[in-house]
């Protein structure tokens, strides 16, 4: 049988790398483990001294690394250590930041390269081993897959409980409902990890669902979906299981699809908070930026879930094409008037795979796509530590930190 090491690099960019459990490289691993195509392990560096784990690696026959564009210079550092000391073994790079620059990180000297989705790529590269060594140093592929054929992420492979994430009072866990997204944010990178939006039956949500809280003893649950709350008579099926088992949940919501009627439904059944992309207090930033919402739609949707008693927190981002002054008062205009109950203000990171980032042309944005250093290059982390990477014709990469520092210190904590 042979082993496999999954590795989780770390996030110390984050406030708290503990949060949230690496629920990709969980479904890697069960993938592995239910079509027996070896022993895996997974090595969750998150939240530890990573460099002294390393070294109590084994000599596995494979090692896979997942990486976001922030976490990509660890997970270089992970390849050196085992390019060092198991040379012998066969390395390969899933996730985010692969899918959206594979040739570059071939270059870099990973094995393998696995773009999108990660479970099938494990029957290619684990099946015939001699013949992965054959066509190695390679980018594969792999084709959309079926999602409800899936086993659920391996929790137990890690120690979930390690994972601090509250909500109201109950400890909760991560879980996708569906995978991709229907819309095409000019932000946005997702679309190369995830492709085309597919929906879990509610037979096979719920199913996990029960399994997360009868084994795992968890009795709340953040979906992870990047719209939740998208087709009525599924939401309301799943909504309703949770309901009958008291299992409270906070989701994603989209303003140009979440009824009233769906917010009823969110809120009869234990739906502690909705958090939504609301981005930009200004209309001509969010049609340039192809969100198909507006400012009116935002506000609507808070003052409707607020109606409901459902908490809501709003993600806004300073830097988008076409920032000024004006529409970053636009902005906090917003967020004094719309009142969310909480709300993250992040600056525009350009990730490699969204529309900014590979035709910066077309929009009113600079930045320097040749700046390697990945590990500064996060949209949301510990305060003062990220990289201002990007300018508007209005505004310098420093105004727009200037402004939006400013706006959160203003209206961050405050009870309007």
């Amino acid at each position: 049988m042979k082993d496999i090491v999954l590795i989780n690099p770390p996030s110390p960019f984050l406030i708290d790398d503990k949060v949230h459990p690496p629920l990709g490289l969980l479904y890697v691993a069960a993938h592995i483990r239910s079509h027996h195509l070896g022993n895996p392990v997974v090595v969750d560096l998150a939240g530890h001294r990573w460099e002294s784990r390393l070294k109590k690696l084994w000599g596995a026959d494979f090692y896979g690394v997942t990486a976001t564009t922030p976490q990509y210079g660890y997970a270089l550092k992970i390849l050196r250590y085992l390019q060092k000391y198991h040379e012998k073994a066969l390395n390969f790079i899933g996730g985010a930041h692969p899918s959206s620059k594979p040739m570059k990180c071939l270059e870099d000297g990973w094995d393998t390269v696995i773009v999108g989705e990660g479970e099938p790529a494990m029957n290619f590269l684990l099946n015939d081993p001699e013949l992965y060594k054959k066509y190695h140093r390679q980018l594969y592929i792999p084709p959309n897959i079926d999602i409800n054929a899936l086993s659920f992420p391996a929790r137990d492979l890690i120690d979930i409980h390690s994972y601090k994430y509250r909500i109201g009072r109950r400890y909760a866990t991560t879980m996708m409902s569906s995978r991709g997204c229907p819309y095409a944010c000019a932000f946005c990178s997702k679309k190369v990890m995830c492709g085309p939006m597919r929906k879990r039956s509610v037979e096979n949500v719920n199913a996990e669902i029960a399994e997360v809280q009868d084994r795992f003893k968890f009795n709340a649950i953040m979906f992870y979906d990047d719209i939740f709350a998208v087709d009525y008579p599924r939401l309301r099926d799943i909504t309703e299981f949770m309901k009958e088992r008291d299992i409270i949940y906070r989701c994603f919501v989209r303003a140009n699809l979440a009824s009233e009627k769906i917010l009823d439904q969110l809120a009869e059944t234990g739906c502690y908070e909705i958090g939504f992309g609301a981005e930009s207090g200004s209309n001509d930033i969010l049609k340039t930026i192809g969100k198909c919402t507006t400012v009116e739609m935002n506000t609507r949707l808070v003052r409707f879930a607020h109606d409901r008693g459902i908490r809501v927190k709003a993600f806004l981002i300073a830097g988008l094409p076409g920032e000024t002054r004006e529409t970053l008062a636009q902005t906090e205009h917003w967020i004094r008037t719309a009142q969310p109950d909480e709300f993250d203000i992040t600056i525009l990171t350009p990730y490699p795979g969204s529309d900014i980032y590979d035709s910066p042309e077309r929009y009113d944005i600079s930045f320097n796509k040749d700046d390697d250093h990945y590990d500064r290059w996060f949209y949301k982390g510990k305060a003062g530590g990220y990289a201002p990477v990007v300018a508007t014709r209005s505004l310098s990469a420093r105004q727009i930190v200037e402004i939006r520092d400013e706006i959160e210190r203003k209206w961050k904590k405050c009870r309007y």
